[in-house]
């Protein structure tokens, strides 16, 4: 599960339902091999929910509920990243979102 999730924008039109996608995905993964607790799944699922009905209303994009939605999604993708990975911008490519091994557990390795 390293790497992009998605690449080449900043636009919250485009970050925020791949975010969205991916943190389901995540979710999914983590709630298969009873890494996540079914109390966890569901309230991922109600916050979900919440935040794909906001993105229908008027005016959503350049709102700050969008703004604090990316930021509690970039959050919370981070919190469930594989162990050794971190949820990210990469360093070379400020576009390009996803998940990343850990800078000192890869030096660690070495």
């Amino acid at each position: 599960m390293i790497g992009t999730v998605i690449h080449g924008t900043h636009r919250l039109q485009d970050l925020i339902p791949a975010c969205i996608k991916a943190l389901d995905a995540r979710k999914e993964t983590l709630s298969l091999t009873g890494k996540l607790r079914s109390s966890e799944f569901g309230w991922l699922d109600d916050r979900l929910g919440e935040i794909e009905r906001r993105m229908e209303r008027e005016g959503y994009w350049e709102s700050a509920d969008a703004a604090w939605d990316i930021e509690w999604l970039f959050n919370e993708l981070n919190n469930l990243a594989p162990e050794g990975t971190y949820f990210g911008a990469h360093e070379g490519d400020g576009t390009d979102y996803g998940y990343w091994p850990v800078e000192e557990e890869l030096e660690e390795a070495l």
